[in-house]
């Protein structure tokens, strides 16, 4: 038990330490907890002969941290569980709430670091997290029914918040699809609303070049959740897969750069205005343009003000920072939102939180907005310039244009 607990110490101070970007709060949160859930009973005696093969340190460089032989409830035995608490490859991580022999076999096939939980809401809530904290796609993997509907919240939560997440779950087999089988959920139906986009796989040939566009689908453009139904037939059928398949993604086109008409019609509107603001959300963050906006702000002398999502994409204690914006921000970015007779809208989706009444929002002045989803322009606000683009090529161009003049 005490080995334990030290183990979990000093995974809370490696979360602490610098890795994509800052770790999210709620990270160092759910360490804590862990500390404290360690120190009961009833999760200690859950755990037998904590053999841990590999040490902590250089953990973060991408090594699995440890082999943690479990004792499962009764009935189901012991099993073994990786524990992550790095980043190997260039896919992601792999969360399991599923068999450990499913789990073994993912690993073995695509070598993502896997963490074998009980609980499904958990597996979820963890790949969100990890992407969140990375900026890379995580892997959730269910069973059928029950199963995948504890994904649900997940998946939503990262459809809103943008969050690159593939959720894996089982069906049942495809000849009994649509008649009320044992466990059977049409996750894909369910979940419709709030992916990205999703998948139904009827034949196996077809798993290499869904996962394939799975992947490229979570990161690209406007990054969001995607559902990967898999039915039990499908998953037993034994073939020769051909592992790079083309992708199949007409009229898909994520990556779209500013064109220099439209940035000089931005900068012509910030040469007559007197009273711009920056309003910089979650897309700074998405698209890397961290130190694009700050050279931005530098060159130009404009305030910026952030959303929830947006915070830590622009210096807190920088002499031009507002603060956060909306229902929960400052007062006077508030103040100078409202005031401003030019609004650089980048990256952001005008969110109730932010905006209050809609009517009222920047009622006296002009909106230039700037987003990688074309949904988003024109959706709540109406902007005098709508410009679908990459935020961070589109900053790095205006920052060019401004040296240029």
């Amino acid at each position: 038990a005490p080995g334990l607990i030290g183990h979990l110490s000093r995974l809370r101070h490696a979360l602490m330490e610098p890795a994509h970007h800052r770790p999210a709060a709620w990270l160092l949160t759910l360490a804590n907890w862990a500390l404290k859930l360690a120190a009961g009973a009833g999760l200690l005696s859950a755990i037998t002969g904590a053999d841990w093969v590999h040490a902590w340190a250089g953990a973060l460089g991408g090594e699995l941290a440890a082999i943690v032989p479990l004792q499962g409830p009764a009935g189901f035995g012991t099993y073994e569980a990786g524990v992550w608490v790095g980043m190997a490859t260039g896919i992601g991580n792999g969360l399991s709430a599923t068999s450990p022999a499913l789990s073994q076999a993912i690993s073995a096939a695509l070598a993502l670091h896997l963490c074998f939980l009980l609980c499904a809401v958990l597996a979820g809530l963890v790949a969100l997290w990890l992407s969140r904290t990375t900026g890379k796609a995580s892997v959730c993997v269910s069973t059928s029914g029950p199963g995948a509907t504890n994904f649900v919240t997940c998946i939503a939560d990262a459809k809103m918040d943008s969050i690159p997440i593939i959720a894996i779950t089982g069906q049942v087999s495809t000849p009994v699809i649509g008649t009320d089988a044992f466990q059977e959920t049409p996750i894909v139906e369910v979940c419709r609303a709030v992916t990205k986009h999703h998948y139904l796989i009827t034949k196996t040939e077809d798993i290499p070049r869904v996962m394939k566009e799975a992947f490229h689908l979570a990161v690209t453009g406007r990054p969001g959740p995607i559902v990967i139904d898999v039915p039990k037939d499908v998953q037993n059928r034994v073939i020769v897969p051909d592992y790079d398949p083309p992708m199949n993604l007409p009229g898909y086109k994520p990556d779209r750069r500013a064109t220099r008409a439209e940035l000089d019609q931005v900068l012509q509107m910030m040469k007559a205005s007197s009273k711009p603001v920056i309003y910089a959300g979650g897309g700074i963050i998405h698209s890397g343009a961290s130190e694009a906006l700050r050279a931005f702000a530098e060159k130009t002398g404009i305030p910026v003000a952030m959303t929830l999502h947006g915070l830590g994409g622009f210096p807190h204690d920088h002499y031009l920072s507002l603060g956060m914006l909306g229902m929960h921000g400052t007062i006077y970015s508030n103040y100078a939102v409202n005031d401003a007779d030019l609004l650089l809208a980048f990256g952001v989706r005008f969110d109730d939180r932010v905006t209050g009444k809609l009517s009222e929002f920047v009622k006296h002045g002009k909106i230039v907005h700037i987003d990688i989803d074309p949904s988003e322009l024109n959706k709540n606000k109406k902007a005098h310039v709508a410009i679908h683009a990459d935020i961070g090529q589109a900053l790095t161009d205006l920052n060019r244009m401004i040296d240029q003049r």
